[in-house]
């Protein structure tokens, strides 16, 4: 079993997309050390979040999130041993939002003065347009406003449809800079999922399809009618996975692939579900 502590969704039906995390349990499951989650997902250009603070010893991650409320979702884990703002708030816990974007932001600095140190040098230049929606004290979330900044400066943040994904991922990178520290962000809004990975082992997985048996597992409703089951037939998704512990174990599950990537790469995932996967140097 491997587990995770970012994850990106870009599904054709958000209310069977805790049945896929189900489904990958052996390829996504939540790490042993997990104490706090946070989901946010788009709905008309609208982000809406959940936070869970605290999560109980033997939770699993399929119930936890339950059904989407939108097409694009990112999660965020927290792990016990994550460097904290000194002040506990659930603003503190991602992922975080901004007009019609939320970002997961994983890894970061290994101790608290570096972290402060950094989300001041995020924030020095910040515009107020942009300072005054920042509700918490971390580093992840002043980060993730120093990428809307870089996009603002470079015309890409008010765009019709949304920033070019490229852009997206060449902000990213140049925020992140040349820090000694692994850093996993995962962006959704706009044009469609934007996953980071720099210096962290990751992996996409696809999905044509969910067995039944699985989704029966979850809720016996999803498969107890020929319209549940063809939309089970019909579901598709790209999951990338970020912070990746431990090693794939046994055959996938009917329907499922899963791509390994480098441990520096940028990938896609545009609104057909197809993966454009971008080695950083």
């Amino acid at each position: 079993m491997q587990s995770t502590r970012a994850i990106g969704l870009s599904l054709n039906d958000p209310q069977r997309g805790h049945v896929a995390l189900h489904v990958a349990r052996e390829f996504a499951a939540l790490p042993a050390g997990a104490d706090g989650i946070g989901i946010a997902a788009t709905v008309d250009r609208r982000v809406l979040i959940s936070r869970r603070p605290s999560l109980p010893r033997d939770a699993a991650l399929a119930p936890i999130v339950g059904p989407l409320k939108g097409r694009s979702a990112v999660i965020q884990i927290r792990h016990r041993d994550d460097v904290r703002p000194p002040r506990e708030s659930p603003h503190n816990l991602g992922p975080f939002r901004s007009r019609e974007f939320a970002c997961a932001v994983t890894g970061g600095p290994a101790d608290v003065d570096s972290a402060a140190a950094l989300r001041e040098q995020h924030l020095a230049d910040l515009p107020d347009f942009l300072r005054r929606h920042i509700t918490g004290e971390s580093e992840a979330e002043a980060f993730f406003f120093k990428v809307l900044h870089r996009l603002h400066q470079s015309g890409q943040l008010d765009h019709p449809v949304g920033p070019d994904p490229d852009r997206v991922v060449d902000a990213i990178v140049a925020v992140h800079g040349d820090s000694g520290f692994a850093r996993c962000v995962q962006v959704i809004g706009g044009q469609g999922l934007v996953h980071v990975a720099l210096g962290a082992k990751n992996a996409v997985l696809l999905f044509d399809g969910l067995p039944l048996d699985e989704a029966e597992a979850i809720d016996p409703t999803l498969a107890d009618s020929s319209i549940g089951r063809e939309r089970l037939r019909r579901f598709r998704a790209a999951i990338t996975l970020g912070f990746i512990d431990g090693s794939p174990d046994g055959d996938l599950p009917e329907g499922m692939r899963l791509l390994e990537q480098p441990q520096r790469v940028a990938v896609v995932i545009d609104r057909g579900l197809e993966p454009r996967a971008r080695i950083l140097d």
